[in-house]
């Protein structure tokens, strides 16, 4: 018996022992060591049998060794905390791929309304050196521009250190429309330059939902790129994605879907869509990464993701999620 454990045995024994029951029955799992000194598990199921008047005489146990489980659930735990460990840093990753990703599209964003604001500040200025009765309220109208394109900097640079620096692991409730604008924000005009335009269905008063509101954000980030490679990749000369949201009354469930006019998935792929390493795109193109993690993702919310395609028509993806809680 391991000393560190033998007061576990002794409070059994005495419940064992007090117990009014005739048919009492307890299990406990404690330490042992073995005649060589090596640590080592066992499962003690206590009995006890009691005479005509009702009181305990005797007490007895069967003991089974456990340790060979005891060590395959360490090493079951462990390899567990490993691939816990790899599916974060593949996280992290598809993370930094998808910021990277990002930056044209919001230097371009940026680049826009700070010409305008750089633009507009220098006439004002050539203004105020070349006139003596220089008066601000005379470029009213250049000084609302001026602002106008400063706070959509702002938005801009709000937007994406909220895609960045959200605090991973943290569910709270939000608005999935919310983050959905947010993250559409982020890639309109670079997917405008390739004719790619967004249709959003939002259904207004949408249940809240508990999440974490940045791995949520990689998801729906991630679909749209995929969504957007797809319409390239057909080689058309404008495409759509379309982004829908529900409540399904039914399954009191929130719903969204991503929908685009690109090249769709044939239908012997879409029940690998999910795996890890698999991948419809060629060499070099992709990972095939993204839509397992997306899956991973979602199901550690709670929820569900589905495909349904059809070749050189589109593809939808449609994510199902609990709505909050209301307390």
């Amino acid at each position: 018996l391991h000393p560190e454990d033998a007061h576990l045995v002794a409070e059994e024994t005495q419940k064992a022992i007090e117990a009014s029951d005739p048919h009492f029955s307890r299990q406990l799992e404690h330490r042992i060591i073995y005649a060589d000194g090596t640590p080592g598990y066992i499962t003690v199921r206590f009995f006890i049998v009691k005479d005509d008047k009702g009181r305990t005489i005797r007490t007895y146990g069967v003991n089974q060794d456990i340790t060979e489980r005891k060590k395959a659930e360490e090493e079951i735990r462990r390899a567990y905390q490993e691939l816990k460990n790899a599916q974060d840093q593949l996280i992290q990753s598809n993370k930094m791929s998808a910021l990277g990703q990002l930056a044209a599209g919001v230097a371009h964003e940026l680049n826009n309304p700070l010409t305008g604001v750089l633009n507009n500040v220098q006439l004002i200025k050539l203004e105020a050196q070349d006139r003596k009765d220089f008066k601000m309220n005379d470029f009213k109208e250049l000084i609302d521009a001026v602002e106008e394109s400063a706070l959509r900097c702002k938005k801009i640079a709000q937007s994406l250190l909220e895609f960045t620096h959200a605090a991973r692991g943290e569910f709270s409730v939000h608005s999935l429309n919310e983050l959905i604008e947010k993250t559409v924000f982020l890639v309109t005009q670079e997917f405008k330059l390739q004719n790619i335009g967004f249709r959003n269905d939002l259904q207004p008063d949408l249940p809240k939902i508990k999440c974490d509101s940045q791995l949520l954000q990689q998801v729906i980030y991630g679909l749209i790129i995929n969504s957007r490679w797809a319409i390239l990749k057909k080689a058309q000369k404008e495409g759509a994605i379309a982004i829908k949201t529900w409540y399904d009354t039914n399954e009191k469930s929130v719903k969204m879907s991503v929908t685009d006019t690109g090249i769709g998935i044939p239908p012997e792929n879409l029940a690998k869509l999910f795996t890890p390493f698999f991948t419809t795109k060629d060499v070099g193109e992709g990972t095939g990464l993204g839509l397992a993690l997306c899956y991973n993702i979602i199901k550690s919310h709670n929820g569900d993701i589905s495909v349904e395609s059809m070749l050189n028509e589109g593809t939808t993806f449609t994510i199902t999620l609990p709505v909050a809680d209301a307390s």
